[in-house]
């Protein structure tokens, strides 16, 4: 939940099977408006040409740290990004391999 609203982070792949990650808000749980551009691309080219996926988000004091995978099509990456609250919903800051 994030200002009364029910916030949700999804994979998209786009028609070269490439993995993004969206943001979509709800009031009621069932209806949904996402945003028009991805919040996370891929981008390192441990990223490129697989994508990133399968997003998990905690929030840890005033951040949310955000995993996720990363997949070149040949290997698979666990990944970590940070953002402060006041930013979720736009792009994340830092980036790490685990």
């Amino acid at each position: 939940m994030r200002d009364g609203k029910l916030v949700m982070l999804y994979r998209a792949q786009d028609s070269n099977g490439t993995s993004r990650l969206g943001y979509a808000e709800s009031l009621d749980g069932l209806h949904f408006t996402r945003r028009e551009k991805p919040v996370l691309s891929p981008e390192a080219p441990y990223e490129k040409d697989g994508g990133v996926e399968d997003p998990r988000i905690v929030k840890i004091g005033a951040t949310f740290y955000l995993t996720y995978t990363a997949y070149n099509k040949k290997d698979a990456q666990l990944c970590l990004r940070c953002r402060a609250i006041c930013c979720i919903g736009s792009a994340w800051a830092c980036r790490a391999c685990l």
